[in-house]
């Protein structure tokens, strides 16, 4: 069942134009590492692709290699583990620190990372 927030989503933007199931393997990996909200989000909706592309729920483990290169030689590497989320259309990568919550966007477009202190 959806929650209001997801359901609020969803009438903005559109039922997922795609998506992928997210394997019982990865529930289990993600659990304790990224929010409970995210995972039960994963549950209801997948690995969803809203607006024809526009974003996309990821797999952490796919976008990897991507995160490490860009947060390579950066104070964040050290700060915290992080972890892709979301993608743009526009290459935009939203990330999850395990310590710090969403606090990174990665611009590909404007070669950026935007880092915002939480709290």
């Amino acid at each position: 069942m959806r929650d209001q927030d997801i359901s609020y989503f969803i009438e903005k933007f559109g039922e997922a134009t795609s998506y992928s199931a997210v394997p019982e393997k990865s529930m289990t990996k993600w659990k304790g590492i990224l929010p409970d909200k995210l995972l039960s989000y994963w549950k209801t909706e997948e690995w969803g692709t809203y607006k024809n592309g526009l974003f996309s729920l990821v797999n952490p483990d796919k976008d990897e290699v991507v995160l490490d290169i860009w947060l390579e030689d950066t104070p964040f590497k050290e700060m915290d583990a992080y972890h892709v989320i979301v993608r743009s259309a526009f290459g935009e990568l939203y990330v999850f620190g395990e310590s710090t919550g969403r606090n990174i966007t990665i611009q590909p477009l404007f070669n950026q990372i935007i880092f915002v202190e939480n709290g």
